[in-house]
């Protein structure tokens, strides 16, 4: 009974110095002395000020008030809806076309060019006749309703989902790499 004791306190022992020694990890700063640097990985669409993947009125109100100088380009840099370097009414009224998803209206997209360095693209609200670069891309096309306007793709991996795309697009027949298709 004692060594079925000793072996239970030992395994809480191991439990608890995992779980400190995770938050450790988790709470002590990085290498470079900032405290939990987010990494911004989601689409980041000029317009969505706040970042949090959905452009709505809560962006709208961040525009204005940097606008107004309560907060600050360099706070919210996707507050510059046009990508002109300034915020004024121009950025309100392309922001409420996003908003209202007008046809015709031109998105900005920061995105990494050939050098990995980062830039901003526009392309035309809603998008047509558009090729998802992988599976990565895939799964968000169709979240947004966007198969149908799928014209290719290049691999299928997840068949049941990408059922609308495989069945009326083109297989590029490549990879993330290359296009095979001549």
């Amino acid at each position: 009974m004692e060594k079925k004791m000793t072996t239970m306190i030992a395994a809480v022992a191991v439990v608890a110095v995992v779980l400190v020694a995770g938050a450790f990890v988790i709470l002590n700063n990085d290498d470079d002395g900032t405290k939990n640097a987010a990494i911004a990985s989601q689409l980041q669409i000029r317009g969505n000020a706040n970042d949090d993947y959905t452009i709505d009125g809560k962006d709208l109100d961040i525009v204005n008030d940097v606008i107004a100088g309560t907060k600050t380009l360099a706070e919210y840099p996707l507050a510059d809806v046009n990508n002109d370097g300034v915020v004024n009414d121009a950025d309100v009224s392309l922001l409420k076309d996003l908003i209202d998803r007008k046809d015709g209206t031109t998105v900005y997209v920061v995105c990494l060019d050939r050098n990995g360095d980062s830039t901003t693209v526009q392309v035309t609200y809603p998008l047509r006749n558009v090729v998802p670069y992988g599976t990565n891309m895939q799964l968000p096309t169709l979240y947004a309703n966007g198969g149908q306007y799928v014209v290719g793709y290049f691999v299928s991996s997840y068949t049941t989902a990408e059922a609308s795309i495989s069945s009326t697009a083109m297989n590029l027949k490549g990879s993330q790499r290359s296009i095979s298709l001549t």
